[in-house]
């Protein structure tokens, strides 16, 4: 398979040897439902796949998430912060102990 290619609004994958027309475009909708397969002679009959493209991802948010009780007892703010390391892997997470009315709630912060 090769690379996806995006110009503008279209994208295109090459899915391999064409086989048939019919065969090309069942291949294509079956990985990008809604795309239409080609097959392209001027490259060895190749089943080119062309859809519409995704969006871009868009920029990372700060989000936050309860993970428990946090304090003396329980877990203290390095095992919260180990906790949420692997809960939600990433080079800015970290957590937390946070004082609620009736405990402490180890509060993990990351970006997702």
């Amino acid at each position: 398979m090769s690379k996806t290619l995006s110009d503008g609004q279209v994208c295109s994958t090459g899915l391999g040897d064409c086989g048939s027309t019919v065969d090309c475009n069942n291949r294509c909708q079956s990985s990008q439902p809604g795309g239409q397969g080609s097959c392209d002679s001027s490259i060895n009959p190749q089943c080119i796949c062309y859809y519409t493209c995704p969006p871009p991802p868009g920029p990372q948010q700060p989000c936050t998430a309860g993970y428990g009780t946090c304090g003396i007892k329980d877990c203290d703010r390095q095992c919260c912060d180990a906790k949420c390391k692997i809960k939600f892997p990433g080079p800015n997470t970290y957590g937390t102990c946070e004082d609620y009315i009736y405990m402490m709630g180890c509060l993990c912060h990351f970006l997702c």
